[in-house]
């Protein structure tokens, strides 16, 4: 099944953690010398204008770089409408937020203007992300709020977002024929197994199942074992494809389902209960603001634009439907802080979630 269509891919931004061969990357400190490759991604270089593939510590990845991987699920129709960002229209973002385990987490991203629209992100207010997998749920702080840096050239896929935090998830080795050394990621981390041909949670694959390589094309899995904890670790986000390719080989590895970075107005769990008016129902739930036009609410705004009546919708906000979003309208919300009815712009689809006491 195929992704939804959207009129302007250009603010999907679809997220796939990078760490060792899943889309949570985990950087080895360097004392971990069996774990190195799982510190390592295969990444777009410049040399002499042209670019090469190799093996990049995770920790040197920056946004705006671009990382391999092609997706077994996305057809050839959706990669078509991918656009990359556009360093005249993106902005780069520095935030941190004290998790709930009590590490915190530095995040950078790239984001469209639109998206900072949305969210209303300024320097020195707060976001508010929804980062369950990362145990990232509450306030981020807005650091800084910079010029898009320089998109590397294609192929590969840029890089979006990057994040560095301690934690306590469950990590495990896995060794793969041809590597001498494991890949070290969270148990639920997803590899794409030619056996099943599917995306097979890490804990889950079997010795001698076959997994997708950049290089060898297929190796085999040797073992998969629990590995112990690690002081930090470093997760990516990547636009358009979902995969990246890890260790010497570039193994072929997914995200699990994550929420990403949400906020108030954009919650996945409220997608799911609806139905397209062309009866399609969705592969994935939004990860992001940027994603809408991904999810159920997104395609059924788009649709909602197009049968609009006169004047039920302002022009701006047809705009807004058009492109995946559903138009926002200004309600009277209590504020947590203070305890204060406030009056705020916010989604017309989401409204409730701000617990709205009355619309204007």
């Amino acid at each position: 099944m195929t992704f939804f269509d959207r009129l302007y891919p250009y603010l999907m931004a679809l997220s796939a953690t990078v760490m060792v061969g899943s889309l949570l990357l985990y950087a080895v400190s360097p004392e971990e010398v069996p774990l190195t490759p799982s510190g390592e991604v295969l990444a777009d270089t410049e040399v002499a204008k042209s670019p090469t593939i190799q093996a990049t510590p995770i920790e040197q990845i920056r946004v705006g770089q671009r990382v391999p991987g092609r997706n077994p699920e996305v057809s050839d129709l959706e990669r078509s409408r991918f656009i990359d960002p556009d360093p005249q229209t993106w902005r780069k973002l520095e935030l941190q937020l004290l998790k709930e385990d009590g590490h915190t987490l530095d995040i950078t991203l790239l984001r469209p203007l639109i998206w900072i629209e949305q969210t209303q992100a300024k320097v020195g207010d707060t976001v508010y992300l929804e980062m369950h997998e990362l145990g990232a749920v509450g306030d981020a702080k807005v650091l800084s709020l910079e010029d898009c840096p320089r998109i590397a050239p294609p192929p590969g896929n840029v890089v979006t977002g990057k994040f560095v935090h301690g934690t306590d998830q469950p990590l495990v080795n896995v060794l793969v024929e041809g590597l001498t050394k494991p890949i070290g990621c969270t148990s639920n981390h997803p590899f794409w197994s030619e056996t099943r041909q599917a995306f097979i949670e890490a804990g889950q694959l079997q010795p001698g199942e076959t997994v997708r390589t950049l290089k060898a094309g297929k190796t085999t899995i040797v073992s998969v074992l629990p590995r112990p904890p690690t002081d930090k670790v470093y997760n990516l986000e990547v636009h358009g494809e979902h995969v990246y390719q890890v260790a010497e080989l570039g193994v072929l590895v997914h995200n699990t389902y994550t929420p990403g970075i949400e906020f108030p107005a954009f919650h996945p769990g409220d997608s799911i209960t609806k139905t397209l008016p062309d009866g399609s129902y969705p592969r994935w739930f939004a990860r992001e603001a940027t994603e809408k036009a991904n999810t159920i609410q997104g395609r059924y705004w788009m649709n909602r634009a197009l049968q609009a009546g006169p004047g039920e919708f302002t022009q701006r906000q047809l705009t807004t439907m058009q492109a995946g979003f559903a138009p926002r309208i200004r309600v009277r919300v209590r504020n947590r802080a203070t305890g204060q009815i406030e009056v705020r712009s916010v989604s017309k689809e989401l409204h409730h979630n701000l617990r709205a006491c009355g619309q204007n």
